[in-house]
């Protein structure tokens, strides 16, 4: 495992479209393997990233663009972010919250103007340190 600072952030601006979530989510995946998160952990992150930035950017103009700050902090990743333009405010239907419940300790997904702002917070598990 990497000998990463107690404190660190990646940031990554993509065009707001599908095809680029897969970059968003090699950026958690790593990350969360580099803080010792299980596998099981960073599956539930990678999906719960996955579907909290498919949301944000789920009515984005063409021009848009999707911006992600990751940063690590002792046993925990928080990702914050925005998506703008957008047209709409995002719906988070039943499925979508119980894969970000699944896949986080909290999240959050809010419009103000035409950016959608995200948030989202996965801690490690105890477990995730020596079952590695």
């Amino acid at each position: 495992m990497p000998q990463l600072p107690s404190r660190a952030s990646a940031q990554l601006t993509v065009p707001a479209t599908t095809a680029y979530l897969r970059h968003v989510r090699i950026l958690a995946a790593t990350i969360a393997d580099d803080c010792a998160f299980d596998v099981e952990a960073i599956e539930s992150l990678r999906v719960a990233v996955d579907e909290l930035c498919a949301l944000a950017m789920a009515d984005a103009t063409d021009d848009a663009e999707l911006t992600i700050s990751i940063t690590t902090t002792g046993k925990a990743i928080e990702l914050e972010g925005w998506c703008a333009p957008v047209t709409e405010e995002p719906v988070l239907d039943p499925i979508a919250e119980q894969l970000l419940r699944a896949g986080s300790a909290h999240h959050d997904l809010r419009l103000d103007g035409d950016t959608v702002h995200l948030a989202l917070r996965a801690e490690r598990s105890a477990a995730g340190v020596g079952g590695r």
